[in-house]
């Protein structure tokens, strides 16, 4: 984005993800190629082949593929502050400064308060973004909703609001 105050990129790099992930996707491998090219079931009950070609495509190929490419990205220009995940699966939250009413730094435990990382929102209404780590800025709204930034800077993140020209300075910190 032209014009940016402000930019972070990070990607999911939690190892137990990619963990869980790989094994995942090792295991559809296996059944790939152990029914489709050697011709030898999988369990005692095989499913049809158009499932486990299915199976491989899907957590074989495309779920490492999405991850290894998935980056969330947030943006500070001069007009709001705006937060998406590159692919378009999750919605894109944009803010315009005059809707944010205060922003803290804070660190926040991603799995006890939010179910983990990603998209969040909760039934107040209340999001959070986070690919990774527990650092946040948290930003209130002139609506009174809350959105949960993860970052690797919160100060950063929160100088680069003051320097966008929001229009109290003090609430940020």
């Amino acid at each position: 984005m032209s014009g940016a105050i402000y930019s972070e990129t990070q990607a999911f790099a939690q190892p137990w993800i990619w963990v869980l992930v790989t094994a995942l996707a090792a295991f559809a491998w296996w059944a790939g190629i152990r029914q489709i090219f050697l011709g030898r079931p999988v369990g005692s009950v095989p499913g049809p082949d158009g499932l486990i070609i299915g199976l491989w495509v899907v957590i074989g190929v495309l779920l490492p593929l999405f991850l290894a490419t998935s980056v969330m990205v947030t943006t500070i220009d001069a007009e709001s502050l705006d937060v998406r995940v590159v692919h378009g699966l999750f919605p894109r939250i944009r803010i315009p400064h005059d809707e944010i009413v205060s922003a803290e730094a804070m660190t926040y435990q991603p799995l006890l308060q939010w179910g983990g990382w990603g998209f969040r929102r909760d039934t107040s209404g209340d999001a959070a973004y986070s690919v990774g780590g527990r650092e946040a800025v948290r930003i209130q709204t002139t609506g009174g909703r809350f959105l949960l930034v993860g970052t690797r800077n919160p100060d950063a993140l929160l100088l680069a609001l003051q320097a966008a020209g929001h229009s109290r300075p003090e609430a940020l910190r």
